[in-house]
């Protein structure tokens, strides 16, 4: 452990005893770096925050879960909001022992009771059928982008299929 992290970690012992315990029970001495860094960003970031003021924290699977720890002792539990799931495709093979992981998840936390959530942003058309109805109809959008903003439409769900990775090249074929 390096110089600044026992000083963070010294600082979160004595005035949030709730992120001491999430730091403790990570599982290696890299993790819990990792979350002391964590914790006194977020501390830092909540101190900024406006009442009306939302965090959304996107992380991969492998530390998300104790950072949804942190925002609970943080923020507090009450002011989580919702689980956002990106779901995306791509190169690369999975491994012949697990499935291809192809989503990530993206915390959103309010800073208290009310807050802003500017839903013009977020909404997609509606689908509508084609044809028969049923399991077998095929379904179109009101529109040739989906993600145009509409008059007629929805807010998103909490699962996103239409996003690509960062980085990531979208050639159309």
């Amino acid at each position: 452990m390096q110089d600044a992290d026992i000083a963070w970690l010294d600082l979160i012992e004595a005035k949030h005893s709730r992120l001491n315990k999430v730091i403790h029970a990570a599982m290696s001495k890299s993790d819990e770096s990792y979350l002391i860094y964590m914790a006194v960003l977020l501390l830092e970031m909540h101190q900024l925050f406006k009442p009306s003021g939302s965090i959304y924290l996107h992380c991969d699977p492998t530390m998300i879960h104790y950072l949804k720890l942190l925002l609970d002792a943080i923020v507090d539990r009450k002011n989580f909001r919702s689980e956002l799931v990106w779901c995306y495709t791509g190169p690369g093979v999975p491994k012949q022992r697990q499935f291809s992981r192809k989503h990530d998840i993206i915390h959103w936390y309010s800073n208290g009771e009310k807050w802003t959530f500017n839903h013009r942003l977020v909404i997609v058309p509606h689908k509508k059928a084609i044809g028969q109805g049923g399991t077998s109809a095929k379904w179109e959008t009101d529109a040739e982008d989906p993600y145009e903003k509409c008059q007629n439409g929805k807010i998103l769900e909490s699962w996103w299929t239409k996003f690509y990775p960062v980085g990531r090249s979208i050639v159309n074929a």
